[in-house]
This record gives structure tokens, C-alpha cells and sequence, in this order.
């Protein structure tokens, strides 16, 4: 056998005794940028979430921020009211709303024994919306 056979036996060989590396690392590597994938999808989804739960909060608050500096606005007004409150009872001012969709509602709780009046004031804010906070 000459040189020229012997390098067309030996290429032969070595061609179909290739097992193929290519393929597994290109799979493994699509598998893994789908894994990458779907977990920056899920973080960004939580991200999204928890973004929009601060918002709801947010507006809560302030609703029953504007709704706190309200009654106290409203005070004398409401001091008839206040005045028939019995000690250990409350007077709960029904839900209203704000310009924005969100509403407030107030509860003035009378706290003392007879003597000297004691009020606390609880305001409730709820934001914009069905899931208003």
C-alpha cells in the first residue's frame, strides 16, 4: 500500500468515527439561555408586582393622609357629633372619596372614663381602584 492510499484509509476512518461534540454543546448551551431566559422573565415579573403593590400602598396612604387633614378641618363641624359620643364608643364617619378614586373613611374612638374627654382618630385610606390597597 502506498502513502496515498494509507492517508485515504486513515481520513476515512477518522470521519465516521467522529461521535458528533457539536451538537450536545449547542444543545446544552440553548438549554441553558432558555434557564437564563425564563428566570430574568419571572424576576422582571415579580419586579413588575411589587412595583405595583408600593403604588397601591402609596396611594392608601395618602388618601388617608388627605382624609386625616379633612376631619381635622372639619372638627367644629362635627363637634355636635362628637359631643354624644359615649366613653368606650365610636363615631365612624362613612367611606368618602377623593378627586383621584381613592377614598378614606374615619373612626373617632372616645377613650377616657367620664371625666375629661380622650379622642383617637383612625383613618383608613384606600387607593384607586378594585385593588386599591
Amino acid at each position: 500500500m502506498d502513502i496515498v492510499q494509507k492517508r485515504q484509509t486513515i481520513g476515512a476512518k477518522s470521519a465516521t468515527n467522529e461521535r458528533g461534540f457539536a451538537l450536545p454543546v449547542v444543545i446544552f448551551a440553548l438549554l441553558l439561555m432558555s434557564t437564563l431566559s425564563i428566570a430574568a422573565l419571572l424576576t422582571s415579573e415579580e419586579e413588575r408586582l411589587s412595583s405595583q403593590a408600593m403604588l397601591r400602598s402609596s396611594a392608601a396612604f395618602y388618601a388617608a393622609e388627605a382624609g386625616l387633614n379633612q376631619v381635622f378641618s372639619e372638627w367644629d363641624t362635627l363637634q355636635p357629633a362628637i359631643d354624644t359620643i359615649a366613653p368606650g364608643d365610636s363615631l365612624v364617619l362613612d367611606w368618602r372619596s377623593l378627586s383621584g378614586g381613592a377614598s378614606y373613611r374615619a373612626v373617632i374612638h372616645r377613650w377616657d372614663d367620664g371625666s375629661q374627654a380622650l379622642y383617637q382618630l383612625i383613618v383608613d385610606g384606600r387607593g384607586p381602584g378594585a385593588s386599591g390597597g
